[in-house]
């Protein structure tokens, strides 16, 4: 007979997979960054790039790196669910807000894809790790371990995803200019970031 408390780590763990795997759209970075700079070349910004593109990765890492001590240091006086409610919120509104920004500048993106986003990673990932890791502290590398396949299950899952919502037809890229130009895929740039969002949302709130 299986004890409760097994049963009852079993299914954080699952939760903690669950809440992981949004995270993961991290590493969809590259995937997403060719769709939002042509969209902001094409509407917002004209000297847009992909050059100004390593600014999103350098926030969003470096905001991660300065999230999650600041997270550690306020959970004995806060708690696990506060701080996991709001850091995922901030994460998950970063991702639906970046669906505006790229019509206001590339300055705004970086505050919502970059600093929100990365926020949000880094004030998550480890208290999730840690919560599913408690249920079986004589497991903790197994535990760790899984989870860390379903924070890499979420790439794996969202890049093709993304894809298929915005670049259907796989079309490619302008010769001359290295951009996407075509007006129909650029429009669902913004909706694949309000679909994606709201996905998240509801798994990270499930989790």
């Amino acid at each position: 007979m299986v004890k409760k408390s097994t049963l009852q780590g079993i299914l954080a763990v699952a939760m903690g997979c669950l809440a992981l795997a949004p995270l993961g759209h991290v590493t969809t970075l590259a995937n997403m960054v060719p769709y939002l700079v042509s969209y902001m070349k094409h509407y917002t910004d004209k000297n847009a790039a992909y050059s100004i593109a390593i600014w999103l990765s350098c926030g969003l890492h470096a905001t991660q790196g300065i999230s999650t001590p600041l997270t550690t240091s306020l959970l004995g006086r806060v708690g696990y669910r506060p701080l996991l409610f709001i850091s995922c919120l901030i994460h998950n509104a970063g991702i639906l807000l970046t669906a505006y920004t790229i019509n206001v500048g590339f300055g705004a993106v970086i505050f919502t894809y970059a600093i929100m986003v990365g926020w949000g990673i880094g004030a998550s990932y480890g208290l999730l790790l840690s919560l599913a890791a408690s249920w079986f502290p004589k497991h903790r590398g197994l535990i760790v371990g899984i989870c860390a396949c379903g924070f890499g299950a979420g790439a794996i899952i969202l890049t093709p995803v993304q894809t298929l919502i915005v670049n259907p037809d796989n079309l490619a890229v302008n010769n001359v200019t290295q951009m996407f130009e075509d007006e129909a895929m650029l429009q669902r740039v913004p909706k694949c970031l309000y679909i994606i969002g709201g996905v998240l949302t509801g798994l990270q709130f499930i989790g």
